[in-house]
């Protein structure tokens, strides 16, 4: 395997390994397989087998689902480092959803039968490995409250008020993709708080008014 202590390094940032030992990551690392892609290049695909534990080592990625009337919603958004959709293989069922790269990256590909076998008896593994679950647990709750009950200009505020910087690296296309809303319905939404006063500009949207912003989803 090449260069195995950069890539020992950067699975050392993941929860799951932060308190493995440096003779058990080299050994983890030897029987998986290291991958680059492309932008925009398929991960893996709703549907298929979950036979890979995916670790994103550089670059991020988004993970959508395919909707049966067409279109997609999109689940998350993960940059470096981030494990990726292993709930599927603890499950032992298909992916749920299709993983896509949005930048240039490096990912881990650890075959999960033998991960089971070398390492899940291992209790701090375990550990990290539950804590990293209860973390996207908790993202997914939020996706599925947002879904359910806040209208689009809801969305929009509450985007803007716990994620302003992320305007400032994302384009508006992804911003909205990320909310499940269309590019057209984001930018309107961005002119009505405008004209409420409660954003000074709309690209990128500088906050006038943040407890006027919080008041529009203030009940969710």
């Amino acid at each position: 395997m090449n260069e195995p202590k950069p890539i020992l390094k950067l699975l050392q940032e993941c929860t799951y390994f932060q308190n493995m030992k440096e003779c058990d990551l080299e050994l983890l690392i030897s029987f998986s397989i290291i991958k680059d892609f492309e932008n925009d290049s398929i991960v893996f695909y709703q549907g298929e087998d979950s036979k890979y534990m995916h670790i994103l080592l550089e670059g991020s990625i988004r993970v959508y689902k395919s909707k049966p009337s067409g279109g997609e919603v999109q689940l998350m958004r993960a940059t470096a480092v981030n494990t990726v959709a292993e709930l599927a293989c603890f499950e032992s069922i298909p992916y749920p959803a299709t993983c896509v790269t949005t930048s240039k990256a490096k990912i881990l590909k650890i075959p999960f039968t033998q991960f089971e076998k070398d390492f899940l008896s291992n209790p701090e593994i375990s550990f990290g490995m539950i804590k990293s679950l209860s973390l996207k647990l908790r993202s997914l709750s939020s996706l599925i409250e947002r879904e359910l009950t806040l209208s689009s200009e809801q969305k929009v505020a509450k985007f803007i008020v716990e994620n302003q910087n992320r305007f400032e690296k994302l384009k508006q296309v992804e911003i909205a993709s990320e909310l499940n809303i269309t590019p057209e319905t984001l930018s309107r939404m961005l002119r009505k708080l405008h004209k409420q006063n409660l954003l000074e500009s709309t690209n990128p949207p500088i906050i006038t008014d943040e407890e006027g912003l919080k008041e529009i989803y203030k009940l969710f």
